[in-house]
């Protein structure tokens, strides 16, 4: 179990990755997030909403032969190809606060032109204050970095939680190359995990919501590199009244999300 605060313009977040059943101090926070939970936790608690998370882990026990086996044809061809080009991967496993930086302004020009929600650089300052944090990088022939992840890593597990890439304002087999370096990142991300000791490799979400065709998409990719679909679940609770609020937020903002559980007032 690890635990790692954050906070947003007006809340303060405290993140408990894992549950073991011990009890731990909690600081002053607004809201805590319980993720990675293999059951349900707190379910039917005032001010708690649950969800279920779908995930796809990648089992770092088996050897590499197999791991490469596990991969999809075309991912097996664009992985090689990479390295015909001459990609090279970085993996940053204590990132300097200027690479952290790099990162969350790489990944924010990325998530504008996506139209997601940006990175959260208190986050990634907390987990990398903690040793959780790992960021990763491939760079072209012309060593420019051309895609990114960010990792958080516990105990046995690693678990991609950022990835972006500059494919934007690139013809088409500019694209096409630097999707192949993403996916040669990923596979240097397997290997590297495997090496350290770690037995997951977690893609961190797939949908519940077979109508969204992005998500969908994305899931796709994803599972182009084998793998164990697992659902855990996640629950938010509230501890003060703007903890309270955002909790409501959250609550309209899925009420028709496929992952949602309960909500608790």
């Amino acid at each position: 179990m690890q635990l790692v605060e954050w906070q947003t313009a007006f809340l303060k977040v405290l993140d408990v990755y894992g549950w073991d059943q011990k009890s731990f101090p909690i600081p002053k926070v607004d809201l805590i997030i319980y993720s990675q939970l293999p059951e349900i936790l707190l379910r039917n608690q005032k001010y708690t909403l649950h969800k279920r998370f779908r995930t796809l882990y990648i089992d770092l026990q088996k050897d590499e032969e197999s791991l490469f086996a596990d991969l999809s044809k075309t991912t097996r061809y664009q992985i090689k190809r990479a390295i015909r080009e001459q990609f090279q991967v970085v993996i940053e496993t204590s990132p300097s606060q200027e690479l952290v930086y790099e990162f969350c302004n790489s990944y924010n020009l990325f998530a504008n032109k996506k139209g997601i929600p940006a990175s959260n650089m208190s986050k990634l300052q907390s987990l990398n204050q903690k040793g959780l944090l790992v960021i990763s990088y491939a760079l072209d022939p012309n060593n420019e970095k051309v895609c990114f992840h960010a990792s958080n890593v516990r105990d046995q597990r690693a678990c991609m939680i950022y990835s972006c890439s500059n494919r934007f304002s690139l013809d088409s087999s500019q694209r096409n190359a630097i999707g192949r370096a993403n996916r040669y990142l990923h596979w240097m991300e397997i290997l590297h995990f495997k090496e350290a000791g770690y037995t997951i490799y977690d893609f961190c979400g797939l949908s519940l919501d077979k109508g969204n065709q992005k998500l969908q998409k994305i899931d796709h990719f994803k599972k182009k590199f084998g793998g164990k679909e697992v659902i855990e679940y996640k629950c938010y609770e509230a501890k003060t009244w703007i903890g309270k609020l955002a909790l409501l937020y959250l609550s309209w903002k899925w009420k028709d999300s496929p992952e949602l559980i309960e909500v608790n007032f």
